[in-house]
């Protein structure tokens, strides 16, 4: 009696429909290296190796399922209306040869006929010429279930005025690290975040929301405000970010500090609370167009939380806001002047935000003669592999045109339980920027509109 060894020997010989069954050399190993080992290699954010056959034959059946789940590669978005940059997903056939090799027993094949590694243009930060760290290390206060908001001042060195055409943050700790963004404050209010800087013992002051101190409201009555402008974020899962190809900037003068908001929360009372972020940029004397963001939610979510209800127990809560585009006050909130958007603007990117009950979000255009265009559906968001889905072409916004995003939660005990939330166990939740709370914000890169008047 043959045992299972011949069956599975004969599998890597013959697949099930007569043909050979794929082995790692010879068809995996390209699928692996070009989607898979940016993050699956030795010291990658991903938990274990897959540049090697011992490696990932060990987790075959592993990797053909998330394939298949579409989870891993981490992509999330199917196709909408517009095409999208860096796309790593795989195709089907990809898929089904990861399935069949994993149901051949992972077999290895020749080396001597490897076939060759077809790169994927992933993004990314190619290179920086500015360094900024954290002078030492910071002990977040966060306890266990609990967040906190630490901004912390970086001098910008820069003598003459530059403009940052890309970035990368690179948290030291991503155990505790929720999410991070960089605020430009300018020369002439420089002062006041470093004086906030002074306050608390150790590096960094409390912050909430934004580069402004906890007490925002006192510091309002005393004139202790500053204006601040956006320059970049990561959350978990980003790589480095280019603001298309290096031709748009987000401008920074002399005398500036850039303020650095970071997010640390304690899922489980980490062993390590240290973190020591550094900043990159990419930097250039001239671009051919200025860049500025643009946050897309209903400001009446963090003016009134409780408006942004998700049910504890529910499945499949819909939050959504449509408005125009052009006359919102979220195309001016960081940064942009009234002119600068006046006759409308081009859209780079989009970069959805949730919180881990976060489901799905779209994000889509409604044009003034009726069209609508879905500019993003993201249909498997994930709140640890979170990313900046950029268009392949920029997408033209105009007077009357409108905006809707719609996010889709789930508050169940399954999903949380599944996703890590705290507390495992239901409870109302609405809109807040703890990682217990939850948001919804399509935020994109936007330049001044240059096109023919319609």
């Amino acid at each position: 009696m043959r045992g299972r060894g011949w069956f599975v020997a004969v599998l890597g010989l013959v697949g099930c429909a007569g043909e050979p069954a794929p082995t790692w050399h010879g068809e995996v190993a390209p699928i692996f290296k070009a989607h898979c080992a940016d993050c699956h290699a030795a010291g990658g954010v991903a938990p274990f190796d897959l540049s090697t056959y011992e490696a990932a034959s060990a987790v075959a059946a592993l990797a053909a399922a998330t394939a298949e789940a579409r989870t891993m590669p981490p992509w999330g978005a199917s196709p909408g209306d517009v095409g999208l940059k860096f796309d790593l997903s795989l195709s089907d056939d990809q898929i089904a040869t990861l399935r069949a090799w994993a149901d051949a027993g992972a077999p290895e094949g020749d080396p001597e006929a490897a076939a060759p590694v077809v790169p994927l243009d992933l993004g990314g930060l190619p290179e920086h010429d500015l360094e900024l760290t954290m002078p030492e290390p910071y002990t977040t206060f966060a306890a266990p279930g609990q967040d906190e908001y630490r901004c912390f001042v970086f001098e910008w060195p820069a003598t003459e005025p530059r403009y940052v055409t890309g970035y990368e943050m690179r948290p030291s700790n991503l155990g505790i690290a929720h999410h991070a963004v960089a605020y430009h404050i300018p020369a002439s209010f420089a002062d006041l975040a470093r004086e906030f800087d002074t306050w608390d013992e150790g590096p960094g002051y409390d912050c909430f929301g934004t580069a402004s101190h906890t007490d925002f409201e006192q510091d309002l009555v005393a004139g202790r405000v500053f204006n601040q402008r956006f320059v970049g974020a990561w959350a978990p899962g980003m790589r480095g970010t280019e603001l298309v190809e290096g031709q748009v900037g987000v401008e920074i003068n002399p005398g500036s500090v850039i303020v650095l908001q970071l997010h640390y929360s304690n899922s489980g009372g980490m062993p390590d609370p240290l973190d020591q972020t550094t900043l990159r940029f990419r930097t250039s004397t001239a671009v051919e167009a200025q860049g500025y963001y643009m946050p897309w939610m209903n400001f009446q979510w963090p003016v009134n939380p409780p408006s942004m209800l998700i049910p504890a127990g529910e499945e499949g809560v819909v939050q959504a806001y449509r408005g125009d585009a052009i006359s919102s006050p979220n195309a001016t909130l960081l940064g942009a002047s009234r002119e600068v958007v006046q006759n409308g603007v081009w859209l780079h990117t989009v970069f959805a935000h949730m919180h881990v009950l976060g489901a799905e979000m779209t994000y889509t255009l409604h044009r003034q003669d009726g069209t609508s265009v879905r500019l993003l559906n993201l249909d498997r968001y994930d709140f640890d592999w979170q990313r900046e889905y950029h268009f392949a072409e920029p997408i033209a916004v105009l007077p009357g045109d409108e905006l809707e995003v719609a996010c889709t939660f789930h508050n169940t005990a399954s999903w949380r339980t599944a996703r890590g939330a705290y507390p495992a166990e239901p409870v109302d939740v609405t809109w807040g920027e703890r990682s217990t709370d939850e948001m919804c914000v399509a935020h994109s890169l936007m330049t001044a509109y240059d096109g023919p008047v319609p």
